[in-house]
């Protein structure tokens, strides 16, 4: 089963739409969804199909622009530049360690796997009532403090 590390979306009023694309992060692949009036754009996409993530900062506001095997393009505008900038560190992560380099994939992936065990950890802590909602905020700061 996926376990969900982060959830991204575009600010609505810059998307000029009251649906923004949403990008969500698992720890096998990935999830776009961009909703207009009459119909739901998805598109799951596996790590090891996705050939590059640029990142376009602005001031404020950053853009992930993901390029797949299929000459798939898809973008996701107007995110938070700090959510876009961890977005990206975990999907390069998980797209090196999807790719070729099988030999290095350990130390690579070390990051990201203990990152991974420990949200999981801390959700099941949080589902169990051991943990409060701001300590779970908390302890979920730090740990993307740690990942950068």
């Amino acid at each position: 089963m996926s376990t969900l590390l982060m959830v991204l979306h575009g600010n609505r009023e810059l998307n000029h739409t009251p649906w923004p694309p949403y990008l969500y992060v698992y720890d096998d692949l990935l999830v776009y969804r961009k909703r207009k009036f009459f119909r739901l754009k998805e598109v799951t996409m596996a790590y090891s199909h996705i050939v590059r993530i640029d990142l376009e900062r602005g001031l404020f506001f950053a853009t992930l622009n993901i390029f797949t095997h299929a000459h798939e393009h898809i973008t996701v505008k107007f995110i938070g530049k700090k959510d876009a900038i961890k977005a990206k560190k975990i999907i390069d992560q998980k797209i090196y360690s999807a790719s070729k380099h099988k030999g290095e994939e350990e130390k690579v992936s070390s990051i990201s796997l203990d990152y991974e065990r420990s949200l999981g950890r801390l959700n099941e802590l949080l589902n169990r009532g051991k943990l409060t909602k701001k300590e779970y905020s908390r302890k979920k700061a730090d740990l993307l403090k740690k990942l950068r």
